[in-house]
């Protein structure tokens, strides 16, 4: 296989860790695995937008490049409002989270006896 072989399956492989972190249960935490493969997300549309596939740039479609490094630009913003999304749906409710606060603000603020 050539380079632009490479090239396209690596980004396609990306794609495919982007789609499968949020299958894997409680993703949002593990923020050493979310913030690696964002990362790598970036890394990848860096080197999209410099070199791209040399295939692609020799044919003269260099939109083809600009096109796969917007779709990993648009997983990067995906998987941010999906960590924001789950974050938000698996914390405590407003009740809660204000009936803990103040069993914590009268336990320090009690006087001892």
């Amino acid at each position: 296989m050539d380079i632009d072989t490479w090239i396209l399956l690596s980004v396609a492989g990306l794609f495919i860790l982007n789609h499968g972190l949020v299958m894997v249960p409680h993703w949002y935490r593990r923020p050493y695995w979310f913030y690696g493969l964002q990362l790598l997300n970036f890394t990848m549309a860096c080197f999209l937008a410099r070199w791209g596939a040399p295939g692609f740039n020799e044919m003269g479609l260099r939109a083809v490049n600009w096109m796969l490094m917007a779709l990993v630009i648009y997983h990067i913003v995906q998987n941010n409002s999906r960590l924001v999304r789950a974050r938000q749906s698996d914390g405590i409710d407003d009740e809660d989270r204000e009936r803990l606060r103040r069993m914590v603000l009268a336990k320090i603020v009690e006087p001892e006896e």
